[in-house]
């Protein structure tokens, strides 16, 4: 192959890097990019061994200048080639720092939701064991209540019973009438007693049932 050919061929390629780096930023990736460079120095390589066989000196010095200044262009390509090289790296770095800091971020986000859902269920909890506490408590008053009213109930047949027992003893004894109605109104007092009791009891399981229901 002449020498113009692979001169030709090489100035063509090196079109075609300058395109190629120009326009980066395309789909074209940098390994095709790097063997278009490679073709371009086994041109350069074709043509300084083409030089070294020439015969007459002037055409040697002709080809090896041609070959010195296609030297200097790889070069600059292969430099330039390196810094988009380099910088797409911090480029794909920069972009999985910020997915691993924005994943940690949902991580601590999410650790956040979990620890305030956690401490609002043991707040309910809480909550409601205390509220059980309370009901059983209520509970337990009530049947105190209830079962003083059932004494009370009990207690006042009882006094009906013996204020009966105690007439009719007084009337077969022939007791004067004084002591009966002595006796009618002591029974009216410990009836006035009972009610009070009753009245007690009843204001204290409203109470009761207001404030801690």
């Amino acid at each position: 192959m002449s020498q113009a050919v692979i001169y030709s061929n090489a100035v063509k390629v090196k079109a075609e890097l300058d395109e190629d780096l120009k326009n980066s930023s395309s789909n074209l990736h940098y390994s095709q990019i790097q063997t278009k460079l490679s073709k371009f120095n086994s041109l350069i390589k074709e043509l300084n061994d083409l030089a070294r066989r020439q015969v007459t000196a002037d055409k040697r010095n002709i080809i090896l200048t041609r070959v010195q200044q296609l030297e200097v262009d790889s070069k600059a390509i292969q430099s330039e080639l390196n810094r988009l090289k380099t910088e797409e790296s911090q480029r794909v770095a920069a972009a999985r720092r910020e997915l691993l800091l924005g994943n940690q971020q949902q991580m601590n986000h999410r650790k956040n939701q979990d620890e305030t859902v956690s401490s609002i269920l043991s707040l309910d909890e809480r909550e409601e064991k205390t509220l059980n506490n309370v009901s059983d408590s209520i509970d337990q008053y009530l049947q105190i209540a209830g079962n003083s009213l059932q004494e009370l109930y009990d207690q006042r047949s009882m006094l009906k019973k013996t204020q009966r027992r105690l007439l009719d003893a007084a009337n077969k004894l022939g007791l004067s009438t004084t002591i009966i109605r002595f006796i009618e109104q002591r029974s009216k007092s410990d009836q006035l007693i009972l009610y009070g009791l009753i009245a007690f009891s009843i204001v204290m399981m409203i109470a009761i049932v207001h404030f801690f229901g």
